[in-house]
């Protein structure tokens, strides 16, 4: 009888094992690898901002005071997307199609390689588990005859695909932090928000940022807010995607602290 319930004993013991063996290892990162973020967790929308309206509305006379203000405000990072950003984000969304090769030391290689006036360009993407939570990410270029391997830019993304950052060098001749990017993006409703921080220590506009977000707000469904440290100043500004018309709050311009509207056309128009 003693050795009847031994073997009982054991068998429960290697079954209570197995079982939270298997529960442990549910949570460990899968062989899979995670997919590889969208370029547009690097991409703000500025197209509301790039010029004004194509047609001229039916009321002559109005100033375009309010738009336009919101528009020179994001200027500068505006430039920063599109000049400073562009190619990265470029190649880097090359690579979102290619099929990741897991590597002996556990990470994953994406590659690309592409011809640019003549000259070769690849791209790698290096990425490997941190926990089981987190995928840190490496970007590296390589310009034939220019460069090889500069790590462009670094990240990390949480397996679930919500949230993560990434955090760019300025060139390959000054590898020193310059932009970081933060990101948060809901599956369920397409809500998300982009941060761009000024990292550059010494920079006399160091930790300044633009924040971009989509919300479901019905009214104003889009918006940017600009912090300036160096001045100490805030700037919000509201739109809506599909009309155009939208407001804007700068009290060191304005004066106050009210918001500064225009419509569809982008003439100012008074706040309702």
């Amino acid at each position: 009888m003693r050795s009847v319930f031994s073997l009982l004993s054991i068998l429960f013991l290697v079954s209570w094992l197995m079982l939270t063996g298997c529960s442990k290892s549910s949570t460990q990162p899968k062989e899979e690898p995670p997919e590889v973020p969208p370029a547009s967790t690097m991409e703000m929308d500025f197209s509301n901002f790039n010029s004004g309206p194509t047609k001229v509305p039916s009321a002559q006379g109005l100033s375009m005071d309010n738009w336009t203000h919101a528009a020179l405000s994001v200027g500068y990072w505006k430039l920063v997307s599109t000049v400073f950003l562009a190619m990265p984000v470029n190649q880097f969304a090359h690579l979102v199609d290619q099929k990741g090769v897991k590597q002996d030391d556990g990470s994953w290689v994406w590659s690309y390689t592409a011809s640019f006036n003549g000259k070769s360009v690849t791209t790698r993407l290096v990425g490997k588990w941190t926990s089981e939570e987190t995928f840190h990410w490496d970007f590296y270029i390589s310009f034939q005859g220019v460069y090889t391997d500069f790590n462009w830019f670094s990240g990390e993304t949480q397996r679930d695909g919500s949230s993560g950052w990434w955090q760019f060098a300025q060139e390959p001749d000054s590898a020193n932090p310059f932009i970081r990017i933060d990101w948060t993006f809901n599956k369920k409703d397409s809500t998300r928000s982009i941060r761009y921080t000024n990292i550059q220590e010494g920079d006399e506009h160091y930790q300044s940022y633009i924040e971009f977000g989509i919300t479901n707000d019905p009214d104003y469904d889009a918006y940017f807010k600009l912090v300036d440290k160096k001045d100490n100043r805030t700037i919000e500004i509201q739109w809506n995607r599909s009309t155009k018309a939208g407001r804007v709050k700068d009290p060191v311009f304005f004066g106050d602290s009210n918001w500064h509207c225009w419509d569809a056309h982008l003439q100012d128009v008074a706040c309702s």
